[in-house]
């Protein structure tokens, strides 16, 4: 089977990711920015790594790419909440470079870009599926928008094939950057003893699907032959909402200790209800399976035994 080529591969979903394949058995290159400062990505068995910005190195492979049987790209650097339209026009760059080195294979790789359903879709009061117009209302969604429709010309201009997974709040090991993610802080600052500011009254409803199952669904969208198209737009998600208090409440469960919160005024615009409709994703067999307890449980086993290793 032909390598899949992940690119972002030292981040979060990209190293769970590469991990994941390797249990899987497939074989997998690596495209991380830098080298990671603690040795090779945990989990995965690459037989290349690169280094360097996503968009030149993919380009830069020219021919060899080929030889891939998909790119996943995963490569960010973008902020949900304080993300700017330059970083945005960094990150499309970016896609732009991965799809016209796709393109211009012979044998052109299936391409899987990951959205944010959490941005792109704003607020409602059902889960949103995939028909849903968008409503970026942030610098982050119109990027996400943006890339969305650079995907859907170059699939229409060269048939290229490829899959956008719009993803919802996703969490689970290896998410270690706080810019992000309420499952994870929450996690990091009771294990450091620290106090989480909170925005809002706590009834706030998100969509949170464990980094595991996210992976599941990239695999088997890997495993679609070119030309099916029935993953071009995918939601990723457990379907079902949990407030911020109920996400707080599972935490205590788990770990057997209350967070320490403090409370801050909603900000303009923020968000009350987003939930994903996932039966596209089901309709190729797909489901989250991990429910929020179990997949916080894992999150902080990971969080517990990562600081109780030795730097």
């Amino acid at each position: 089977m032909d390598p899949v080529l992940i690119t972002g591969a030292a981040g979060f979903l990209g190293s769970n990711l590469a991990a994941h394949l390797a249990r899987r058995g497939r074989a997998t290159w690596l495209v991380a920015r830098a080298a990671p400062a603690e040795g090779p990505i945990e989990g995965a068995a690459a037989e290349r790594v690169l280094v360097g910005p996503a968009g030149p190195v993919v380009l830069g492979l020219g021919p060899e790419l080929a030889r891939c049987d998909a790119v996943v790209h995963l490569a960010s650097a973008t902020n949900p909440r304080r993300g700017g339209l330059d970083d945005e026009l960094r990150q499309l760059g970016e896609l732009g470079q991965v799809l016209a080195a796709a393109a211009s294979c012979g044998r052109p790789p299936r391409v899987v870009w990951c959205s944010s359903g959490g941005t792109v879709y704003g607020e409602g009061d059902r889960p949103h599926g995939e028909d849903d117009p968008p409503r970026p209302a942030s610098a982050h969604a119109w990027g996400k928008v943006a890339g969305e429709a650079l995907i859907a010309a170059e699939r229409a201009r060269t048939g290229l094939p490829a899959s956008v997974l719009r993803c919802a709040n996703v969490y689970g090991p290896r998410q270690v950057v706080r810019r992000q993610g309420l499952v994870m802080a929450l996690l990091e600052d009771l294990r450091a003893g620290r106090t989480t500011e909170l925005w809002g009254d706590g009834e706030e409803v998100r969509d949170y699907v464990f980094v595991d199952d996210v992976c599941d669904l990239v695999e088997r969208v890997l495993g679609l032959e070119p030309e099916d198209r029935r993953a071009d737009l995918l939601n990723v998600g457990s379907g079902a909402g949990a407030s911020v208090r109920e996400v707080v409440a599972a935490v205590t469960a788990v770990t057997g200790r209350a967070p320490r919160l403090r409370w801050a005024p909603a900000p303009p615009g923020l968000i009350r209800r987003n939930v994903l409709a996932v039966e596209r994703a089901a309709a190729l067999g797909w489901r989250a399976t991990t429910p929020l307890r179990e997949g916080i449980a894992r999150t902080w086993a990971w969080l517990e035994g990562r600081c109780a290793s030795p730097t």
